[in-house]
């Protein structure tokens, strides 16, 4: 404001939870919070705060389309010999 001196459109802080995984081209403004173990689409737009863990956040303005899930950090070949291991001996 020219008169007040005061900003118009004051700051805030972006927060990302751990483990959280943010898809290439993603763009989050100010105030977004993205969750512990979620992750955000490729190309989304994060325009807010999310509270719930555990999510898929995605699309243009973002929003959670999937909720439960997890991810593994592990090397996918480690992953996989461990999944064939468990699918022979059922």
């Amino acid at each position: 404001n020219a008169e007040t001196k005061e900003p118009l459109n004051p700051p805030r802080n972006v927060a990302i939870g751990k483990n959280a995984w943010i898809g290439s081209r993603s763009v989050l403004l100010k105030g977004a919070k993205i969750p512990n173990n979620s992750i955000v689409g490729a190309c989304s737009l994060v325009t807010k705060s999310f509270d719930e863990e555990n999510v898929v956040i995605a699309g243009q303005p973002a929003k959670i389309i999937k909720h439960n899930i997890t991810w593994d950090k592990r090397a996918y070949g480690t992953y996989r010999r461990e999944f064939e291991t468990v699918e022979e001996n059922i």
